[in-house]
């Protein structure tokens, strides 16, 4: 049968639409937009569907298929434009230098954080890698998203920018075991919060965090006294890795 492009199809309470007639035999498989862009359009597999219309020779009952329906971003808040106009008069646009490129990333909807890597991994080539950190499950960004930020860069940059290397991330949990003094799970969490909310705004491809510098967020966390830092794992072997969460255990 065949689904034909803008048939209404229900997903919980939201609508979406296929783009294009979809069509198959036993199973079709119509890829969809949602009719409402937002994080809150993002469904995951196997979630029930209805067809609005009655189409020959296919049920209106379906469900979301592997991978489920992702990529729907909320609108970028003002506090984040704000930055990116900082950005600009700090470092006005050239001719597809580091702050051009890293600045084209941010313009897709959905990236927050980016880096570029110049002569990397050879003269005449380079890399970049970018977080979402808005993203409700994780702040790697899946295979759309770099292949979207791929093709973006490719249409902005010269050929003789070289050849470009979007760099896939992999994430890490930023672990520490701390004594406190006194010590209670109430503390471990508020110690715990605060180390997160550093690894969220500082964490880069390939940084280790000081020892310093995190014992630093949790002397300043609520309910905390005195801490002595133990030990932590994992180190970032690779310049592909970046620590996405934090969590603290009691020593």
């Amino acid at each position: 049968g065949t689904i034909p492009a803008m048939t209404k199809i229900t997903i919980g309470a939201r609508v979406y639409f296929p783009l294009a007639d979809a069509s198959g035999t036993g199973t079709v498989n119509a890829p969809v937009v949602a009719a409402e862009p937002g994080l809150a359009g993002n469904v995951s597999a196997g979630a029930p569907a209805t067809l609005g219309a009655t189409l020959a020779g296919i049920s209106t009952a379906g469900t979301v298929a592997a991978g489920g329906i992702t990529n729907g971003v909320d609108l970028e808040p003002l506090s984040r434009v704000a930055q990116r106009l900082q950005q600009r008069l700090r470092r006005p646009p050239g001719d597809g230098s580091t702050a051009d490129i890293e600045r084209w990333i941010l313009e897709l909807p959905g990236n927050t954080r980016a880096w570029v890597y110049p002569l990397d991994p050879a003269i005449g080539q380079y890399s970049v890698a970018f977080v979402r950190d808005d993203d409700p499950t994780t702040i790697i960004p899946d295979s759309y998203a770099m292949e979207l930020t791929r093709n973006y860069l490719q249409s902005r940059t010269s050929p003789t920018a070289g050849r470009l290397t979007v760099r896939s991330l992999v994430g890490r949990t930023l672990t520490w075991r701390v004594n406190f003094t006194p010590s209670s799970e109430a503390i471990r969490l508020s110690a715990e919060t605060a180390v997160r909310e550093l690894v969220r705004s500082e964490a880069e491809p390939g940084l280790v965090f000081d020892a310093g510098r995190v014992s630093d967020a949790i002397a300043s966390a609520p309910r905390v006294v005195r801490h002595r830092m133990v030990s932590f794992s994992p180190t970032l072997a690779m310049p592909t890795e970046i620590y996405t969460d934090a969590a603290i255990v009691l020593a």
